[in-house]
């Protein structure tokens, strides 16, 4: 019965101390990073090389007010950059950055892996969504979409020209026949805009204007 009670009384002393150690981590940690904003990265692809102003970051990591420079690196992908403005009294932001396919290997990758590309449009989304504004001054088109008709649906995504994603838009069209997606483009200039103006991405047709998926 002693030693039992000489065991219990260590076992409760051990949790003591622990509990201590943990109180005291969390103060420190705390202390350690006040008055800055935790910044947490979501990446596709995930073992994407991030740097947060040119230093290389791991995914979460502790800003102070001010603009501040995000990338992701990966070989075979075009590198994503965003530079955003953390304010004084933002607690916690996400940070999303989707590098574009720069091979055509890492393009029939993406096709064999849909739900990866599925990530990478929810990532745009969010992106825009964000910096709707900055988005629909610069692109007027996108307030316009999603247009969904009979023969074809244009969406707007995430731009493979442009490496600052906080504002990088494509127009995606989607058509069953090449006569359809010209009916896209078609509907475009009746909206009053030059479809050359625009980052034109057809799914699975060549496209005139330089990218496919």
């Amino acid at each position: 019965m002693i030693e039992d009670s000489k065991l219990f009384k260590k076992i409760v002393l051990g949790v003591f101390v622990l509990v201590l150690l943990l109180i005291g981590f969390t103060v420190l940690n705390s202390s350690k990073h006040k008055g800055t904003t935790k910044i947490d990265i979501h990446v596709i692809p995930e073992d994407s090389q991030i740097k947060v102003d040119g230093v290389v970051s791991d995914k979460v990591t502790y800003l102070n007010a001010g603009n501040h420079k995000f990338e992701a690196h990966k070989e075979g992908w075009a590198d994503a950059i965003q530079t955003i403005e953390i304010k004084a009294e933002e607690k916690q932001r996400n940070v999303y950055l989707v590098p574009a396919p720069n091979s055509k290997e890492v393009s029939d990758w993406l096709n064999k892996n849909p739900k990866v590309q599925q990530q990478r449009e929810t990532f745009g989304s969010i992106n825009f969504e964000v910096n709707g504004t900055q988005v629909s001054k610069k692109y007027p088109l996108v307030v316009k979409l999603p247009y969904i008709d009979r023969y074809f649906r244009i969406d707007y995504g995430v731009g493979v020209k442009s490496k600052d994603q906080a504002t990088s838009t494509a127009i995606y069209i989607r058509a069953s026949s090449a006569e359809n997606r010209q009916m896209a483009l078609n509907w475009i200039r009746q909206q009053g805009f030059d479809p050359t103006d625009y980052e034109i991405v057809f799914k699975n047709f060549n496209n005139p204007f330089g990218q496919q998926q």
